[in-house]
């Protein structure tokens, strides 16, 4: 079983705690306004953002794995997949810019 706790440690940046099997990493991830604008979320949805990017990141790594310190933009470079599954994960529908069914 794994475990993500997500604490706001400053605007659009949050302390990561990820336990699994026992062992427990640290992580920092920012999550910056223009990334919330570019998909028409709101900055109450930066939290969110957070926890459902690890979580995505956890579905394809190890915890061990996941850098020290990275941002949300990071991710979306690295994995063309993200956007589109965090639209989904978050429960906002399709792609952005298209209303939820």
């Amino acid at each position: 079983m794994v475990d993500v706790r997500i604490t706001p440690l400053e605007e659009n940046v949050f302390g990561v705690e990820v336990e699994e099997g026992g062992l427990r990493t640290g992580h920092r991830i920012a999550v910056p306004r223009g990334f919330l604008d570019d998909l028409l979320l709101e900055p109450d949805d930066a939290a969110e953002v957070a926890y459902e990017t690890v979580d995505f990141l956890l579905d394809r790594e190890p915890a061990t794995a996941l850098p020290g310190e990275f941002s949300v933009y990071d991710v979306s470079r690295d994995h063309d997949d993200y956007t589109s599954e965090l639209i989904v994960r978050l429960g906002r529908g399709g792609p952005p810019g298209e209303p939820a069914p």
